[in-house]
């Protein structure tokens, strides 16, 4: 399969063995939790393992359908050879030595287009979210709103270096509803409106 939705608490094998099992047979199907256990020592285990989502029970429908609508993204994605891997939040990544924010960092990069609040991941830790802020800001120098929206428009650069994405398309891959408002964020954060950013880029090229 290509899409795998397991709970934690399985008869059998746990979720959390399924997903060491996954990644050491190099299995490409991409792993949706959706469990009761907010707790930061799963949540983490989960990151690792590169799921795509941890979907807290009692869930909606709707949060369903969004996990597997951002799982099938990731395998578009994947086929595509299309990377939104972002090499400055890399070296974030690299440098942050607490596992909670290296959470953090790595659910905002994977979830780059939702609306995800960091009261829902400090949920998903099972830490406070005044805490969760407290801890992100001390090892970033950057509050949780503003990093994210410097990772979505820093993607923004790179999608916009790819002739098969117009500016729109962008947009709503970064997370954009609204794509005056994208464009007048990027143009803020970069000093040029995004088709004269995609321009210079691609002549550079």
């Amino acid at each position: 399969p290509q899409i795998v939705i397991c709970d934690i608490k399985m008869p059998v094998m746990d979720g959390i063995t399924l997903l060491k099992e996954i990644t050491a047979r190099s299995f490409t199907c991409k792993v949706i939790l959706l469990t009761g256990y907010a707790e930061f020592d799963y949540a983490q285990t989960a990151i690792k393992n590169d799921v795509v989502d941890y979907v807290l029970k009692p869930a909606k429908a709707n949060e369903i359908t969004s996990a597997i609508e951002r799982a099938v993204e990731r395998i578009r994605s994947r086929d595509e050879s299309f990377s939104s891997r972002n090499i400055a939040v890399r070296k974030i990544c690299d440098e942050v030595d607490h596992p909670a924010v290296r959470f953090v960092l790595k659910y905002m990069e994977d979830n780059i287009a939702d609306d995800i609040s960091l009261n829902r991941i400090a949920t998903i830790l099972g830490l406070s979210p005044i805490y969760l802020s407290h801890l992100f800001k001390k090892h970033t120098k950057c509050n949780y709103k503003d990093f994210r929206t410097k990772l979505r428009l820093e993607t923004a650069k790179k999608y916009l270096a790819d002739p098969r994405l117009n500016v729109s398309q962008t947009a709503y891959l970064v997370g954009y509803s609204n794509v005056n408002y994208f464009c007048k964020c990027f143009n803020k954060y970069t000093g040029l409106c995004p088709s004269i950013y995609r321009s210079r880029f691609s002549n550079r090229e």
